[in-house]
């Protein structure tokens, strides 16, 4: 056993700021909001 050439390997996360969050959120948000007044749309509506 040779421990003294063996290599270290260190696994780290990006080190870099994105805001991919606030597009995702705003997709979220949007999505909700469309599904919300269609439910109220069809319980007005619909389901005199």
């Amino acid at each position: 056993m040779d421990d003294d050439q063996s290599e270290s390997v260190y696994v780290i996360p990006p080190t870099g700021l994105k805001y991919d969050y606030i597009a995702y959120t705003m997709l979220v948000i949007s999505s909700l909001g469309i599904l919300v007044c269609g439910v109220i749309l069809i319980k007005k509506y619909v389901l005199k």
